[in-house]
């Protein structure tokens, strides 16, 4: 059997994902998921795509990957915080909706009682 590349790969993925939601959209953390580990095998050379050389000395592979390092724990922390900050967001949406709901029925009730109190008249 032929490797393939690392693009047909993902594609496969994402399609058995699809058919296996029931033709839903997938759940976009499961997508996200895919994709990492898709570029990560990628650049492990599990696929049979070219890999890039870059003839880098081994001082600048280590500076290289302590900021690849750094880049990723950085991007953590941001995600982290924006899911915590979404969460929030949720929160209070559902909070105005809940508040919303309640204006309408005190309105609502309200309305009718005056219009029946009118109407006793």
């Amino acid at each position: 059997m032929e490797k393939q590349t690392a693009e047909q790969a993902l594609d496969r993925l994402l399609h058995n994902i699809r058919k296996w939601s029931g033709g839903a959209h997938p759940d976009k953390k499961v997508v996200n998921e895919v994709t990492a580990r898709n570029v990560l095998h990628e650049d492990l050379g599990r696929f049979s795509d070219v890999l890039p050389s870059y003839d880098l000395d081994q001082d600048t592979q280590d500076r290289l990957l302590v900021h690849t390092r750094e880049d990723a724990a950085y991007s953590l922390l941001n995600t982290i915080s924006m899911m915590a900050e979404i969460d929030e967001l949720k929160r209070t949406i559902r909070r105005l909706v809940l508040g919303v709901w309640i204006a309408v029925i005190v309105s609502m009730s309200m309305t009718s009682f005056i219009f029946l109190t009118w109407k006793s008249r």
